[in-house]
């Protein structure tokens, strides 16, 4: 797939929620059905997938899930459900989310729900 660099530069977001970078603009903006994004610790793999999920939140039905190896990973200082809480923090209103601990997920006032496992 080919993109207009100057757009996809255009979408970079240096402070509040959006791509941070040029790689996170273009896997936000693949319309592929399966987009592999790499890259070393910190290199913002989590943020952009969390990005990835906003605009399905809000449908009624909608199950989403991501893994990680351990639950330190997920649910640790610096884990993904941090990252998630920021992310969620700064875009929806308040009172639109909950975690709920024993099972692991988002629930979502839309009625979409979010899984860490």
């Amino acid at each position: 797939m080919q993109f207009d660099k100057n757009s996809l530069e255009s979408m970079i977001i240096e402070n509040g929620v959006g791509p941070k970078s040029l790689k996170q603009a273009m896997f936000i903006a693949s319309k592929a059905q399966v987009t592999v994004f790499g890259g070393a610790m910190g290199s913002g793999k989590s943020y952009v997938g969390a990005m990835d999920y906003l605009p399905y939140l809000y449908l009624k039905n909608f199950i989403g899930i991501i893994t990680r190896r351990t639950t330190p990973q997920l649910k640790g200082p610096g884990g993904l459900k941090n990252t998630l809480d920021k992310i969620f923090d700064e875009v929806f209103p308040k009172n639109f989310y909950r975690w709920k601990d024993k099972e692991n997920k988002y629930e979502f006032k839309s009625g979409a729900a979010l899984y860490l496992k």
